[in-house]
């Protein structure tokens, strides 16, 4: 089985925006993650392999709205608080909470 890496941001320059064809999205404060859909099957993976769709429950369902059988899907997971602003902290604490402290 092949090896999916999630795509890394980088810092563009301005002259990027005058390239025909550059497509760029805000940074986000969250993970990068690839998503793998195979028939009904879905897998969360983070760098190192890790499957995290256990730590996302209310992505379970996912495929149903996923009309490819197959796919891949590379993307951020963020997690917004009470101002509508990505929170890396409420991040950390659904992607790694056996690093919170008791």
């Amino acid at each position: 089985m092949k090896i999916l890496k999630p795509l890394l941001a980088r810092k563009g320059v301005k002259k990027d925006l005058d390239k025909k064809n550059f497509i760029f999205e805000p940074k986000m404060d969250g993970v990068r993650a690839i998503l793998v859909k195979n028939k009904n099957r879905i897998k969360l993976l983070i760098r190192g392999q890790k499957n995290i769709m256990s730590r996302f429950p209310e992505l379970l369902n996912i495929s149903k709205f996923i009309d490819a059988k197959t796919c891949v899907l590379d993307g951020e997971i963020v997690v917004y608080n009470k101002q509508g602003l990505s929170d890396y902290k409420l991040l950390e604490k659904r992607t790694w909470p056996e690093k919170m402290l008791p």
